[in-house]
């Protein structure tokens, strides 16, 4: 071998010699979800006692290991890259000396600077996982809605019952528009039509028949003429209403006749009679 190729071998083995060695990439673990690491370290280690929910990483070592080899789980609430030792301590209570670091990579897809609540994002309500139990609740009140909306729209679409129309008073008895027309009588003068309505309520009552009319008026005028207890009143009203010289005797007269057969016979209690 000439000395120049000597020269390049020397000089590869230097570089190799002085060349930094590889990273060792840290171990990952998903934001949220327990993982674990192995150390090589005698004393027993624990969880720092001042860890809340609160913290970036959770540390756990499980208890009964004796060995040089200890495991360590944690959970990171954080993305981002952090050493156990920060989380960890001696059961005695010595300073921990003598551990190397143990670089952890935490991930997350979940959004940059989102905290330590795994579903505190604006996003998070999405995510049926972390809002199952509205999920719920909302499917079984819209279960139950169902039938409440069925029951009201039937109630809405039922014909609603047709009141019964307002009880009619009763039509005027022949005794009742007879005493009308005798009040008519006391308070004014009365119309060729009046005087001929209240003639013939007075032959009707008189004669006890309820449907009689103008047509039967002259067989009903004969029939209550001839009896005793009638006649004077007949008499005297058709004086009033019929004569062409009667005066203010004739209407006194017909009055205290009509007066009479109020008092006695009708049922009103105030019954006019022609002033």
């Amino acid at each position: 071998m000439n000395a120049a190729a000597l020269a390049i071998t020397l000089s590869a083995c230097v570089s190799c010699a002085h060349a930094e060695p590889a990273q060792v990439e840290p171990p990952r673990a998903v934001r949220g979800l327990a993982a674990q690491v192995e150390v090589d370290y005698a004393p027993r280690l624990r969880a720092r006692a001042d860890l809340t929910p609160r913290s970036s990483v959770l540390v756990r070592v499980p208890p009964g290991q004796t060995a040089a080899r200890k495991r360590i789980e944690f959970i990171g609430a954080v993305a981002g890259t952090f050493d156990l030792r920060d989380y960890l301590e001696r059961e005695d209570g010595a300073p921990l000396t003598g551990l190397a670091p143990i670089p952890i990579n935490v991930v997350s897809t979940l959004p940059a600077n989102h905290g330590v609540d795994l579903y505190g994002s604006a996003g998070s309500w999405m995510n049926w996982r972390a809002h199952y139990r509205e999920l719920m609740w909302g499917a079984a009140a819209l279960w139950l809605a169902v039938p409440a909306t069925v029951l009201v729209v039937r109630a809405a679409r039922r014909p609603r019952p047709v009141p019964p129309p307002p009880p009619q008073a009763p039509p005027p008895t022949l005794a009742e528009q007879l005493a009308a027309a005798l009040d008519t009588a006391r308070t004014r003068p009365l119309t060729v039509e009046e005087s001929g309505r209240l003639e013939l309520l007075l032959l009707r009552y008189l004669r006890g028949d309820t449907t009689a009319d103008a047509a039967d008026l002259a067989s009903v005028l004969r029939e209550i003429r001839q009896r005793d207890e009638t006649r004077p009143l007949v008499l005297a009203v058709e004086r009033w209403l019929h004569a062409s010289d009667s005066g203010e005797p004739a209407r006194a007269h017909a009055a205290a006749a009509l007066e009479e057969l109020r008092r006695t016979r009708l049922s009103e209690p105030k019954v006019g009679v022609p002033a």
